[in-house]
């Protein structure tokens, strides 16, 4: 009998021990995409996550440009950190042929809008979302924008232009032609 309640005892205390810890257990918070590509000429995107217990936000890329950091009331946060974001606010990039922003609004979205990407060859990034156990890249991919495309030019307006940068008098247009 006392065999019988001293292993009773044991696996009742080994059982309390190896019982479940709500608290170890966090849910998985990451997006289904992985990638995402969005058009240069202006275009908005959402990424939906999963859960909402994530708080950093890290963009890395490699083509130099600028950065501004604002918290969740547009107030500036920094602009010579790395670009990262802890909770929500926004991240806007700016370039002198590309500019975008990547802002979190709502505990599982993050919203990429993308002003224009006037840059010959598309513009990658990665965007890392992490909380303290696991982390998630998606790499975003900004197509290049449309050409800018003269449709035609006034014969006024070019002969104007001759003769500005030329210098010619305007009655030297007659003995020319």
């Amino acid at each position: 009998m006392k065999r019988f309640l001293y292993l009773t005892v044991c696996f009742l205390i080994l059982g309390e021990f190896y019982g479940c810890n709500g608290d170890v257990f966090v849910d998985d918070f990451r997006s289904s995409d992985s990638e995402l590509t969005l058009d240069g000429n202006g275009d908005v995107a959402t990424i939906q996550f999963a859960a909402a217990n994530w708080d950093w936000m890290y963009i890395a890329f490699d083509f130099p440009i600028q950065y501004k950091i604002y918290d969740a009331d547009n107030r500036l946060i920094t602009t010579d950190q790395g670009p990262s974001l802890n909770g929500f606010g926004k991240i806007v990039c700016t370039g002198e042929m590309i500019d975008f922003t990547i802002e979190r609004v709502h505990p599982k979205e993050v919203k990429i809008t993308v002003g224009e990407n006037a840059l010959s060859a598309p513009f990658q990034f990665q965007l890392r979302a992490s909380n303290e156990y696991e982390w998630q890249e998606i790499r975003v991919e900004i197509s290049p924008a449309d050409r800018y495309v003269m449709d035609k030019a006034s014969p006024f307006i070019t002969l104007q232009m001759f003769f500005l940068h030329t210098r010619f008098p305007l009655s030297s247009l007659f003995t020319i032609l």
